[in-house]
């Protein structure tokens, strides 16, 4: 893990509901990693928390892969600026591309077909994830394999609007029964902390599918 790595942060609150917060890795040593104070997503503030505080923490790595260990707080310190410093984790779990987790969401998107004229078209996402978005087409659009876009996608969740730009490359497209054609991308340039924007938004909306199973 470079210095410079974005984290995001998971905590269980006292009242059993998770809570996300992001964070950079600003220093490391053999025993102790050390990160600027969390913000949490939903509020954009800081939080203080005690000694022994337990996180899970997820960030992508130089393959393009997600990593996520379990750490806990061992003090706040000063590294030029105010820090804390976690645990250095024994263990870290690599998460495959293909472990992305992926749902269903209808997210507003524009889409930029490079190098093409009249490229430039809003449609609505069919289900995304860390690593990727499909996207239905409209009538009078065709996309191959191996074209580059740059897109736009709009994620609303507790905190508001979130819009996640990156480039993508086309995998497929696919026309159903009804004549309904979906296209599926990949992020090819994707900022690290829209990435974990994209993860917890994903998370999210399987936590609210799981309690409505339970309703």
């Amino acid at each position: 893990m470079k210095i410079g790595t974005f984290l995001t942060l998971e905590y269980n609150s006292a009242e059993g509901e998770p809570e996300d917060y992001y964070c950079k890795l600003i220093d490391a040593d053999e025993e102790n990693l050390y990160i600027d104070y969390p913000i949490r997503m939903e509020t954009k503030r800081t939080s203080i928390f005690p000694r022994g505080a337990a996180f899970l923490a997820t960030y992508k790595g130089g393959d393009d892969c997600i990593y996520q260990f379990s750490t806990e707080i061992i003090a706040k310190v000063n590294r030029n600026v105010p820090a804390i410093s976690i645990k250095k984790p024994l263990t870290v779990k690599r998460i495959q591309r293909r472990e992305f987790v992926r749902v269903e969401a209808a997210a507003d998107m524009a889409v930029h077909i490079l190098g093409k004229e009249n490229n430039t078209f809003v449609t609505v996402t069919g289900d995304i994830s860390g690593g990727g978005v499909s996207f239905f087409l409209p009538k009078n659009v065709h996309l191959d394999a191996g074209q580059t876009l740059d897109i736009c996608i709009v994620l609303i969740n507790g905190s508001g609007h979130k819009y996640i730009r990156t480039n993508a490359e086309v995998v497929h497209s696919r026309t159903d029964h009804e004549g309904v054609t979906t296209s599926s991308a990949k992020f090819t340039s994707i900022h690290p902390a829209d990435q974990q924007e994209i993860i917890r938004f994903c998370f999210e909306k399987q936590r609210e599918t799981r309690k409505k199973e339970l309703l």
